[in-house]
């Protein structure tokens, strides 16, 4: 059994240890560890005790014999298949019935009858295994006789204990999976800041400098004619200023925007309105803002924290980009809206779609910024009908000790499928197992 942890050697050998402490502690002639798909609702085995007792080596040699292409690694039934396997893995009962009845169906008879007549397995204790509030699999408790009531509390103590040993586990590699996507994504967008770092630096040293350079010179030109030809002189001059002008407008302020939007401290609107200038004539863009949104983005008295604003102003950037450098669209309809405690935010173009691929760097950024809310996106489109960039913002920060029941959420009970389950004791038909 398995939740999100790779198939190791080491997985398989916790779930071998578990059935046979099983066996162990409650005396069982045998101890099977099955799991319960989610999806399917489909019981699969998963591990079982060794048969290294002489009566289940006989039933073993027998029930191969009775059926040679039997194998027990790859039986798998619905959790409707009889009604003591509905009570345990749909209705989480812990039943105790003769094996022939939680057998019903998924097994042939004849193993089975070899089972209770050689093995002594005639009788199952079934304890359901609950993770995160539902089903997750069953420990099969197989024995001669029916188990007694001591018996039945002490095996369904031991599953309370696995569930939570393998549930803890589960936790563990989810953390260690978040862990691992957290250090790629800030590794992604340290690359986007070294790489806006690099293109401001080259364009201060390149364009900007090129230009305070030329006014440089004409200001020595000006100095030089200021005796000789003052006319000349004052003209230069006024070129430089509106040079410097210029300069201080466009060039300045445009990487001081690429570096932080100045206009985010006024609100977001003001902000967006600025965006979309940049943007234009190449693409119209459209905003939309409902009145209690526009009320909530006051500078002053308003809502919607700062660091919301510049989140969402860098998705609807994100997403005019997109649309005019992948989706050549002529027009985007940005809408931003507060609804119950969360700003929604969406750029939907007229452009040729989404490009195929995973998500670039600009996207993944996105979804790092997004995260840090506790909010979520999606990017939606066909080819020829535009795109759909969407963002989902809770007003308030994540509670950071809540993080465990978020992980739970994702954990998915997927048992070694691909793997042929191992008898405890590793040897090689010993794989058999019945009920």
């Amino acid at each position: 059994m398995d939740a999100n942890l790779s198939a190791t050697n080491a997985t398989r050998a916790v779930y071998h240890q578990v059935v046979e402490d099983a066996r162990e502690a409650s005396g069982a002639r045998w101890v099977q560890l099955t799991g319960l798909e989610a999806g399917t609702r489909q019981v699969r085995q998963v591990a079982w005790s060794s048969l290294d007792l002489p009566p289940l080596r006989a039933a073993l040699a027998r029930a191969l014999a009775a059926v040679p292409d039997f194998l027990p690694h790859r039986v798998t039934f619905p959790a409707t298949i009889n009604p003591a396997v509905e009570r345990i893995y749909l209705a989480g009962e812990v039943v105790s019935a003769p094996l022939v009845q939680v057998a019903e169906g998924a097994v042939p008879a004849t193993l089975v009858e070899v089972a209770g007549a050689l093995g002594g397995m005639r009788h199952v204790l079934a304890v359901p295994l609950r993770w995160s509030g539902r089903v997750v699999g069953a420990l099969n408790f197989h024995t001669p006789e029916p188990a007694s009531a001591s018996q039945g509390r002490m095996c369904a103590a031991f599953a309370r204990q696995v569930a939570l040993m393998l549930e803890n586990k589960a936790l563990a590699a989810a953390t260690r999976r978040q862990v691992r996507e957290l250090r790629v994504s800030r590794a992604r967008i340290t690359q986007a800041e070294d790489d806006l770092r690099r293109s401001i630096a080259e364009e201060l040293h390149g364009q900007i400098q090129s230009r305070l350079l030329v006014g440089w010179i004409r200001l020595g030109e000006a100095e030089a004619a200021w005796e000789s030809s003052p006319g000349r002189a004052r003209a230069l001059v006024s070129e430089v200023r509106g040079d410097l002008a210029e300069l201080r407008e466009r060039d300045v302020r445009q990487v001081s925007h690429r570096l932080h939007p100045a206009a985010i401290a006024v609100g977001l609107l003001p902000a967006l309105r600025s965006l979309a200038d940049r943007f234009h004539p190449s693409l119209e863009v459209e905003l939309r803002v409902p009145d209690a949104t526009l009320a909530a983005d006051h500078p002053t008295g308003g809502r919607i924290p700062r660091d919301v604003r510049l989140t969402a102003y860098r998705v609807v950037e994100e997403g005019l980009g997109n649309a005019v450098g992948h989706g050549r669209a002529r027009h985007a309809l940005v809408r931003v809206e507060l609804v119950a405690g969360a700003l929604d935010v969406s750029v939907r173009d007229d452009g040729q779609g989404p490009a195929g691929g995973p998500p670039g760097l600009g996207l993944t950024l996105i979804a790092a910024r997004v995260d840090q809310h506790g909010g979520n996106w999606s990017l939606t489109g066909a080819a020829g009908q535009g795109c759909t960039l969407r963002a989902h913002l809770p007003l308030l920060p994540p509670v950071p000790s809540g993080r465990e029941e978020e992980i739970l959420g994702e954990v998915v009970f997927d048992p070694l499928w691909d793997e042929a389950p191992l008898s405890s004791d590793g040897t090689g038909r010993e794989r058999q197992g019945m009920g």
